[in-house]
Order: structure tokens, then sequence, then C-alpha cells
């Protein structure tokens, strides 16, 4: 039980970072660009990993993520709101995927694509349109066949487990993030209830540290203290130094 345990923690790890590099930070917030073979890599993991594609999901989780910035965990109207904010809406609420509509989480309108996501293009390539899009849950399945090969029984219950919950299991992640922590400095919005879930940003690839993130987002390293560490950061120096990223200038 412990190997399976751990094997999926890894599993857990690596969505994170694949997340954190490719979508958080390289196309949320432009700290870099990836080399087409790290991108095309960091595309893959996430599909076996996540199995959340969707028709333009990309420009979508972009502006959906900025305007969380912008107007985090506040409400002035069914437009502008943030849609992911664990303060306006339920835990409940923000794992149903089924109702999504102006005025509910989680929902992006052409008009904040166009206002947040404008200079983010969707991936439309072979293997998006024909892999990723048309099966989106088939990586899950394959790490599901995986671990009941390595570990039996248990490999079998706890990949059930990931491959029907795993959304909810990383919403629930990301919704901590604004609500178990702590804090070194006033937020800039003032309506922002994010924390920093752990001081060592390891499990989540450096996005525990999200408070730190919050109070500048152009910073390339969470880590505002002696104490604190962003593993995210370090894995785009060690991708820099391989010649698959490069910082942009800022």
């Amino acid at each position: 039980m412990l190997n399976t345990l751990l094997f999926y923690i890894l599993i857990f790890h690596i969505l994170w970072a694949s997340f954190a590099i490719l979508i958080h930070r390289s196309k949320m917030h432009r700290h870099y660009d990836l080399h087409p073979v790290l991108e095309h890599i960091l595309r893959f993991l996430i599909w076996i990993t996540y199995g959340f594609y969707y028709k333009n999901w990309c420009s979508e989780m972009v502006a959906q993520h900025r305007k969380h910035h912008k107007i985090s965990d506040s409400w002035t109207n069914y437009r502008e709101y943030d849609p992911v904010s664990p303060h306006i809406f339920t835990l409940r609420q923000l794992m149903d995927f089924s109702k999504i509509g102006p005025g509910t989480q989680l929902y992006t309108s052409p008009i904040d694509i166009l206002k947040y996501a404008k200079d983010t293009k969707d991936y439309n390539d072979w293997i998006e349109n024909n892999l990723y899009l048309k099966y989106p849950k088939v990586g899950l399945v394959i790490i599901w066949i995986i671990s009941t090969l390595l570990f039996g029984l248990p490999g079998f219950i706890i990949g059930g487990i990931w491959r029907f919950f795993n959304i909810q299991i990383i919403t629930l992640t990301a919704s901590s993030l604004h609500v178990i922590g702590y804090r070194t400095s006033s937020p800039l919005v003032t309506t922002d209830k994010s924390v920093n879930l752990f001081p060592i940003g390891i499990l989540l690839a450096g996005e525990e540290l999200h408070a730190n993130h919050h109070d500048d987002g152009g910073k390339l390293n969470y880590a505002n203290h002696w104490w604190e560490f962003d593993l995210g950061y370090w894995y785009a120096i060690i991708f820099s130094k391989l010649g698959l990223l490069t910082f942009t200038k800022r």
C-alpha cells in the first residue's frame, strides 16, 4: 500500500509541476518561453495525469487565472467576480463542472478571453485534436493500468480513486491556497485572501507559496524568505541550463 501511495504522490507532483511550468508560469504569467520539445513533454504529462482537456482550454484557463489575480476573492456583479474563489463559491460548487454559466463558478466569457488572454494561442496541432481532445481520459486509464500491474489490488483501488476523482482532488488543493496557510505581507488587492500553504514548495512545485506569488505576479522565484523554497523555480533553472527554457526579460 505504501508503494502505491508513493506512486500517486509522484503522479500528483508531476501534474502540478507540469501545470506550473507550462500553463501557470509560461502561459499565464509569461515568465519564460519553452522549447517545443519540453512543451510537448509537459502537454503529454498533463494529459496522462490530469485528463481535463476541452476545446480552447488554454486560453480559457489563462483568462480565468489573470482575472483571478486582478479581482481576487471579490464579487462586483455577475460579470466581474473571481470565478475560482472558495470565498465566493462553496467547495461543492467549485467541484461541479456540470452547471457553468454567467455568474457561476469557473465561468470564462468570450469577453474575458479577449480582455485577459488575447496573447494566448490555443493548441491546434494533430496530437491535440486526435489524441488529447478526442480521448481526454485515456491517459488516466493508462496510469490506472500501470499502477494495477505494479501494485496489484492497492494499485487498482487507489488508481480508481485517482481516475474518477482527480479533478476534485486538484480543485480541493487549489482552493486551499486561499484558505489554509500564512502570510508575511499585506495583500495588494484588498479582497485577496491568498495564503502560503507551506513554506517548502516541493509537492506542488512551488505553488504552495501562493500569497507570495499574488503579492508579485512577475516574480520568478516565489520564495521571499530564507526559510522558503520554490522547487518550480529551480526546475525552470535546470531546464534553462539544458537549453529547453528561456527566461523572458522583465
